[in-house]
């Protein structure tokens, strides 16, 4: 069998954590029982910047994000967030880190007995002391943002899926997080509309000027919106590098990827 772990042989874009690195994963194992999940992995994430995160399935990328968040623990190594080691930290300390994040999950996790105003001024009235007053300007000003200002009365099931991605966005930004992750944000939209979701996320990101951190199997349609492409595999990110390096940057398995998946081949789960 191939190998194509040259994890070793590539340099990450930041061999050190300065200051316009928001957050690095450093020295990463982690295994559920006797499955090995991540091996010496190491990421750094760019402030300010786009990086979307692919792999074939079950390599590990939503695990990634929940190291992030403080929602799963390595077995070993460091996550640091804005020159912070998460890992270990007590539950008030991981509060006050994940006030900085804003999440789109993957089914956009909306509550269906609300209606998109509730929905995306849910954050405010749980997280903040701000009178319903600035709530609705905090709330419209969002939706607006997302094209959907005139959906404010209609209940989750009423939405296309598009529309729904538009207003867990718009949930998402509520608290001007300087993170945003996003987990596999298009899955189940056509390509149209999936195309569209990613224009809204490379406009609203270069408004806001948050960190993204996408998790994805969209390949190539996501690199072109993408700052930074990790590719993480048999482990470890193979490697970390804007979208028009990645076909020359020597990783036997990275090429294989991108020839197979431009060639319209799916069967190998990314």
């Amino acid at each position: 069998m191939e190998d194509f772990s040259l994890q070793d042989k590539l340099p990450l874009i930041h061999p050190e954590c300065p200051k316009e690195i928001e957050m690095c994963l450093t020295g990463i194992y982690k295994s559920f029982g006797e499955q090995s999940v991540h091996r010496n992995l190491n990421l750094h994430i760019e402030r300010g910047k786009i990086t979307v995160i692919v792999g074939h399935s079950g390599a590990g990328k939503s695990v990634l994000l929940k190291y992030i968040l403080g929602l799963a623990c390595p077995d070993q190594g460091e996550v640091m967030v804005d020159g912070k080691n998460i890992v270990g930290l007590g539950r008030k300390e991981l509060y006050d880190v994940r006030a900085n994040f804003g999440v789109l999950f993957q089914g956009s996790a909306l509550f269906d007995f609300m209606t998109v105003y509730d929905n995306v001024a849910l954050p405010l009235r749980e997280k903040t002391k701000l009178k319903e007053d600035e709530i609705r300007r905090c709330v419209m000003e969002k939706l607006d943002l997302m094209g959907m200002a005139d959906s404010i009365h209609k209940f989750p099931s009423e939405l296309s899926g598009g529309m729904q991605k538009r207003v867990g966005l718009a949930r998402a930004l509520q608290r001007d997080p300087k993170i945003v992750l996003f987990d596999e944000p298009t899955t189940g939209l056509d390509p149209e509309t999936t195309q569209k979701i990613y224009d809204l996320f490379a406009d609203t990101q270069a408004k806001l000027k948050y960190t993204a951190v996408i998790v994805s199997h969209d390949i190539p349609k996501i690199f072109r919106i993408a700052d930074y492409v990790a590719v993480l595999h048999q482990g470890g990110i193979q490697a970390c590098l804007p979208p028009k390096d990645l076909t020359h940057c020597g990783n036997l398995w990275v090429d294989r990827m991108l020839s197979l998946e431009m060639e319209g081949v799916r069967g190998i789960g990314l």
